[in-house]
């Protein structure tokens, strides 16, 4: 007898746990919800939603994605107005494009991790500490313009082309570090990347209608030209 109710005791205590539901491992995980302020750019909003799916997580499903695109992201105040409303929807990490997003984000909490992609300097915009170990709560990806101006013009001969960035590729990176984060990787810890392949995309049509002709070595320098 004395063997037989220590067992019954174990047996009736595992069943109450399981019909009450009182289990933690059995609590159903909340989905991360992550808000995205991003400009109208469709190959950085693309390159993010494939790598997000490559991955493996899904808008609904094992994550919530709250979008915000506007204008105003080029604009400090108007950024601060959309983070200032992510920000109440409870979020657990905010992407935002732009040096004017991220500072507003980044001011608008200290706890709730920033992927900036991409920002101008991050050091001299008080976004980070150093490249190599932010610091904060924000990381994410680098491009100093400043330092494409003397190629644009070296290379802006009155025919419409573009010189910088794949948008794509720092949509894909950007998902990249919300994977990190998401998975426990601190913000203050990760690395910023700086931002290192340009692209130089020539529009040959405009170039046709507006009777300007490029020169051959322009055209061969090209990662792609649109006839």
């Amino acid at each position: 007898m004395r063997r037989i109710l220590p067992r019954l005791f174990i047996t009736l205590a595992c069943a109450a746990t399981l019909f009450s539901g009182g289990s933690a491992a059995q609590k159903p995980l909340s989905k991360p919800r992550i808000g995205v302020l991003m400009p109208s750019n469709v190959w950085q909003e693309e390159g993010f939603r494939d790598e997000l799916r490559a991955l493996g997580y899904v808008d609904g499903k094992n994550i919530a994605i709250e979008w915000r695109q506007a204008e105003s992201v080029a604009e400090l105040e108007g950024s601060r107005a959309v983070i200032a409303e992510l920000i109440r929807t409870k979020l657990d990490l905010i992407v935002a494009a732009g040096t004017p997003a991220a500072r507003a984000a980044m001011d608008a909490s200290d706890k709730v991790p920033v992927v900036f992609a991409p920002v101008g300097d991050p050091i001299s915009s008080g976004l980070a500490d150093s490249l190599a170990k932010p610091g904060r709560n924000g990381t994410g990806i680098s491009v100093v313009s400043t330092e494409l101006y003397p190629k644009r013009l070296e290379i802006l001969h009155g025919v419409l082309m573009s010189y910088g960035p794949s948008m794509r590729e720092v949509g894909r990176d950007a998902a990249q570090y919300v994977d990190k984060i998401l998975k426990g990787a601190s913000p203050a810890e990760l690395p910023i990347e700086q931002i290192s392949k340009y692209y130089l995309v020539i529009d040959l049509r405009v170039a046709k209608q507006t009777g300007i002709s490029v020169p051959q070595d322009l055209l061969l320098r090209a990662d792609k030209v649109i006839r």
